[in-house]
């Protein structure tokens, strides 16, 4: 099994090196796989 390794929004944003609101919105379109931890 392979293990995924969950980033904040502001890791992936550093590594890919772009703005967080841009990651916000690749998220919002599917670009980019993301889940919404319950209560963030």
């Amino acid at each position: 099994m392979e293990e995924k390794e969950i980033m904040t929004v502001k890791q992936v944003a550093e590594y890919l090196q772009m703005d967080e609101h841009t990651i916000y919105k690749l998220a919002r379109t599917g670009l980019i796989p993301s889940l919404k931890i319950a209560g963030q």
